[in-house]
């Protein structure tokens, strides 16, 4: 364990990790969520939840097509289910 974990460890320091979109927490920092979990409290803030009132550009219409939603903010709802499983899921 590196002397970074060792200090948050030591010090029993609460960690929150910022994730600018959602799934970007869990993607880049998953292994040192689970690593801290169990030791110190872990929070996740999400900035962007959700999709804004313009309308779509054309490659995220695409991007919704390939995903089979027809709707961006219907995306965002079930995106936001999956990040908040995955994290209820691991207690955090």
């Amino acid at each position: 364990m590196n002397h970074f974990f060792k200090h948050i460890l030591s010090r029993n320091r609460p960690c929150i990790f910022v994730s600018p979109h959602l799934d970007d927490a869990i993607l880049s920092c998953g292994n040192a969520i689970i690593s801290l979990k169990d030791h110190v409290h872990v929070s996740v803030v999400t900035i962007f939840t959700e999709s804004g009132e313009c309308p779509e550009s054309l490659s995220a219409k695409e991007f919704l097509k390939q995903c089979g939603i027809s709707d961006s903010k219907k995306l965002f709802v079930e995106r936001r289910r999956e990040e908040e499983k995955v994290f209820r899921k691991l207690n955090v």
